[in-house]
Protein backbone atom coordinates (compact mmCIF):
# COMPACT_ATOMS: atom_id res chain seq x y z
CA UNK A 1 0.00 0.00 0.00
CA UNK A 2 2.80 2.41 0.84
CA UNK A 3 4.30 2.29 -2.64
CA UNK A 4 0.86 2.83 -4.20
CA UNK A 5 0.39 6.17 -2.44
CA UNK A 6 3.51 7.95 -3.70
CA UNK A 7 2.42 11.50 -4.56
CA UNK A 8 -1.24 10.55 -4.90
CA UNK A 9 -4.30 9.85 -2.81
CA UNK A 10 -4.72 6.23 -1.73
CA UNK A 11 -5.96 4.02 -4.58
CA UNK A 12 -9.42 2.49 -4.36
CA UNK A 13 -8.49 -0.90 -2.96
CA UNK A 14 -10.13 -2.93 -0.24
CA UNK A 15 -8.07 -5.54 1.61
CA UNK A 16 -9.54 -8.82 2.88
CA UNK A 17 -11.65 -8.53 6.00
CA UNK A 18 -8.90 -9.78 8.35
CA UNK A 19 -6.45 -7.14 7.15
CA UNK A 20 -9.18 -4.48 7.14
CA UNK A 21 -9.95 -5.33 10.79
CA UNK A 22 -6.30 -5.13 11.87
CA UNK A 23 -5.93 -1.82 10.03
CA UNK A 24 -9.08 -0.48 11.68
CA UNK A 25 -7.95 -1.54 15.17
CA UNK A 26 -4.46 -0.14 14.60
CA UNK A 27 -5.81 3.19 13.39
CA UNK A 28 -8.03 3.62 16.48
CA UNK A 29 -4.86 4.76 18.22
CA UNK A 30 -3.96 7.62 15.85
CA UNK A 31 -0.73 8.65 17.56
CA UNK A 32 0.74 5.14 17.48
CA UNK A 33 -0.58 4.59 13.98
CA UNK A 34 1.18 7.73 12.73
CA UNK A 35 4.42 6.78 14.53
CA UNK A 36 4.32 3.27 13.06
CA UNK A 37 3.67 4.50 9.51
CA UNK A 38 6.39 7.14 9.69
CA UNK A 39 8.95 4.73 11.14
CA UNK A 40 8.08 1.91 8.71
CA UNK A 41 7.18 3.80 5.51
CA UNK A 42 8.42 7.38 6.17
CA UNK A 43 4.88 8.66 5.63
CA UNK A 44 1.34 8.26 6.85
CA UNK A 45 -0.65 5.63 4.96
CA UNK A 46 -4.16 6.84 4.30
CA UNK A 47 -7.19 4.71 3.62
CA UNK A 48 -9.21 5.28 0.48
CA UNK A 49 -12.79 6.35 0.93
CA UNK A 50 -15.22 3.95 -0.70
CA UNK A 51 -18.57 5.71 -0.62
CA UNK A 52 -20.71 3.41 -2.73
CA UNK A 53 -21.33 -0.27 -2.11
CA UNK A 54 -20.98 -1.09 -5.80
CA UNK A 55 -17.36 0.17 -5.66
CA UNK A 56 -16.47 -2.34 -2.93
CA UNK A 57 -16.39 -5.30 -5.31
CA UNK A 58 -14.11 -3.43 -7.72
CA UNK A 59 -11.84 -2.28 -4.87
CA UNK A 60 -11.56 -5.83 -3.48
CA UNK A 61 -10.82 -7.24 -6.95
CA UNK A 62 -8.17 -4.55 -7.57
CA UNK A 63 -6.54 -5.28 -4.21
CA UNK A 64 -6.52 -9.01 -5.00
CA UNK A 65 -4.75 -8.32 -8.33
CA UNK A 66 -2.09 -6.17 -6.64
CA UNK A 67 -1.63 -8.74 -3.84
CA UNK A 68 -1.26 -11.69 -6.22
CA UNK A 69 1.28 -9.77 -8.28
CA UNK A 70 3.32 -8.68 -5.26
CA UNK A 71 2.94 -11.84 -3.12
CA UNK A 72 2.32 -14.76 -5.50
CA UNK A 73 3.03 -17.42 -2.88
CA UNK A 74 0.77 -15.88 -0.19
CA UNK A 75 -3.02 -16.41 -0.30
CA UNK A 76 -5.12 -13.24 -0.48
CA UNK A 77 -7.74 -14.52 1.95
CA UNK A 78 -6.82 -15.71 5.44
CA UNK A 79 -6.53 -19.48 5.28
CA UNK A 80 -5.16 -20.07 8.76
CA UNK A 81 -6.98 -22.76 10.70
CA UNK A 82 -7.64 -21.70 14.28
CA UNK A 83 -6.74 -25.24 15.41
CA UNK A 84 -3.46 -25.14 13.52
CA UNK A 85 -0.34 -26.21 15.35
CA UNK A 86 1.88 -23.86 13.34
CA UNK A 87 2.66 -20.73 15.33
CA UNK A 88 1.95 -17.38 13.69
CA UNK A 89 4.86 -14.97 13.61
CA UNK A 90 3.99 -11.59 15.10
CA UNK A 91 6.31 -8.82 13.97
CA UNK A 92 4.71 -5.93 15.87
CA UNK A 93 3.43 -6.44 19.40
CA UNK A 94 1.78 -2.97 19.48
CA UNK A 95 -0.48 -3.88 16.58
CA UNK A 96 -1.32 -7.23 18.17
CA UNK A 97 -2.16 -5.43 21.44
CA UNK A 98 -4.51 -3.04 19.60
CA UNK A 99 -6.32 -5.95 17.96
CA UNK A 100 -6.59 -7.83 21.27
CA UNK A 101 -7.95 -4.72 22.95
CA UNK A 102 -10.74 -4.44 20.37
CA UNK A 103 -11.59 -8.15 20.08
CA UNK A 104 -15.17 -7.71 21.37
CA UNK A 105 -15.89 -4.54 19.43
CA UNK A 106 -17.63 -6.20 16.49
CA UNK A 107 -20.03 -8.09 18.74
CA UNK A 108 -20.81 -4.91 20.63
CA UNK A 109 -21.78 -2.95 17.52
CA UNK A 110 -23.17 -5.64 15.18
CA UNK A 111 -26.86 -5.32 16.04
CA UNK A 112 -28.87 -4.68 12.84
CA UNK A 113 -30.54 -1.52 14.17
CA UNK A 114 -27.11 0.11 14.63
CA UNK A 115 -26.82 0.51 10.84
CA UNK A 116 -30.12 2.36 10.50
CA UNK A 117 -29.84 6.02 9.59
CA UNK A 118 -32.26 7.17 12.31
CA UNK A 119 -30.14 5.44 14.97
CA UNK A 120 -26.91 6.91 13.62
CA UNK A 121 -28.33 10.47 13.47
CA UNK A 122 -29.56 10.23 17.07
CA UNK A 123 -26.23 8.72 18.16
CA UNK A 124 -24.36 11.57 16.51
CA UNK A 125 -26.45 14.14 18.40
CA UNK A 126 -25.91 12.32 21.70
CA UNK A 127 -22.18 12.13 20.93
CA UNK A 128 -22.02 15.91 20.45
CA UNK A 129 -23.76 16.32 23.79
CA UNK A 130 -21.32 13.93 25.42
CA UNK A 131 -18.35 15.93 24.08
CA UNK A 132 -19.95 19.09 25.48
CA UNK A 133 -20.33 17.44 28.89
CA UNK A 134 -16.71 16.27 28.81
CA UNK A 135 -15.53 19.76 27.96
CA UNK A 136 -17.81 21.63 30.36
CA UNK A 137 -17.84 19.42 33.43
CA UNK A 138 -14.67 17.35 33.32
CA UNK A 139 -12.47 18.16 36.29
CA UNK A 140 -9.67 15.81 35.30
CA UNK A 141 -10.62 13.36 38.04
CA UNK A 142 -14.03 12.24 36.85
CA UNK A 143 -14.41 9.28 34.57
CA UNK A 144 -17.32 9.48 32.15
CA UNK A 145 -18.41 6.20 30.58
CA UNK A 146 -20.26 6.65 27.30
CA UNK A 147 -23.31 4.63 26.32
CA UNK A 148 -22.79 2.24 23.40
CA UNK A 149 -24.25 4.60 20.77
CA UNK A 150 -21.92 7.37 21.93
CA UNK A 151 -18.97 5.00 22.00
CA UNK A 152 -19.76 3.95 18.41
CA UNK A 153 -19.63 7.61 17.34
CA UNK A 154 -16.47 8.19 19.39
CA UNK A 155 -14.68 5.28 17.70
CA UNK A 156 -15.89 6.43 14.29
CA UNK A 157 -14.62 9.93 15.06
CA UNK A 158 -11.22 8.58 16.08
CA UNK A 159 -10.99 6.36 13.04
CA UNK A 160 -11.96 9.12 10.59
CA UNK A 161 -9.54 11.60 12.20
CA UNK A 162 -6.52 9.32 12.43
CA UNK A 163 -4.68 11.21 9.72
CA UNK A 164 -4.57 14.24 11.98
CA UNK A 165 -3.05 12.45 14.95
CA UNK A 166 -2.48 14.73 17.88
CA UNK A 167 -4.66 17.52 16.44
CA UNK A 168 -8.06 16.18 17.37
CA UNK A 169 -10.27 17.28 20.24
CA UNK A 170 -10.69 13.73 21.56
CA UNK A 171 -8.18 12.07 23.88
CA UNK A 172 -7.72 8.70 22.16
CA UNK A 173 -6.41 7.04 25.33
CA UNK A 174 -9.74 7.64 27.05
CA UNK A 175 -11.44 5.11 24.76
CA UNK A 176 -9.27 2.25 25.97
Amino acid sequence: MSDLTVGAPPPMILPPVDIEWVWFCHSLNPVRYRQYCESRFSKLIGKPAIFYEENEEYALMRCREIWEHKYPSEPFENEVDSDSENPICVTNEDILDEVKRQRFLYLKFSEPYMCELVYLIAARQRYKGFLYILQKFSDGCSLFVPASDIQLMWLTHLWRRRQRAGEDCVDQDAVH
